[in-house]
C-alpha cells in the first residue's frame, strides 16, 4: 500500500489531528492569504521549509491550511482559526511542528526530484 505523500498525524491541540499537504491545502492557504501559486512557491521552498526560515504567521497559516484540509480529507469537523492554531502551536513541542513539516518537505522533495518529462 502506498503512503499517502503530504499525510501524517500529530497530536496537537490537545487530540491526534490529520495534516494533509497537497493541492486544496494549497488553495485554502492561498484563499486565506490573497495570494498566488507563485507567492506559494516562492514561500515554501525545501531549502526554507527545511531551516524553518519562515516567519511564524507563515508557519501557523501553512499549519492551519494542512489541519483543516487533513480533517476534510478524513471526513472530520475543523472549526480552528488561525489563532486558535498559533495556542496550539504555542503549547506543543518543537518536535511536532517539525513531524507536521515533514509531511510537506517529503511531497516537495519527492515531487523535485522526480525526472523531467519530455516533450
Amino acid at each position: 500500500m502506498n503512503k499517502l505523500r503530504g499525510f501524517t498525524e500529530v497530536v496537537i491541540g490537545g487530540k491526534k489531528r490529520p495534516v494533509k499537504f497537497g493541492m486544496n491545502q494549497t488553495i485554502i492557504f492561498n484563499q486565506f492569504r490573497g495570494i498566488t501559486l507563485k507567492d506559494y512557491a516562492e514561500l515554501f521552498t525545501v531549502d526554507k521549509l527545511k531551516s524553518m526560515n519562515i516567519d511564524g504567521s507563515e508557519m501557523r497559516d501553512l499549519l492551519w491550511s494542512a489541519l483543516a484540509d487533513g480533517a476534510r480529507y478524513k471526513g472530520q469537523e475543523f472549526d480552528a482559526t488561525t489563532e486558535t492554531v498559533g495556542d496550539w502551536i504555542d503549547e506543543a513541542s518543537e518536535g511536532v511542528v517539525r513531524e507536521a513539516f515533514s509531511a510537506m518537505i517529503s511531497r516537495i522533495d519527492d515531487k523535485d526530484n522526480e525526472p523531467a518529462k519530455k516533450k
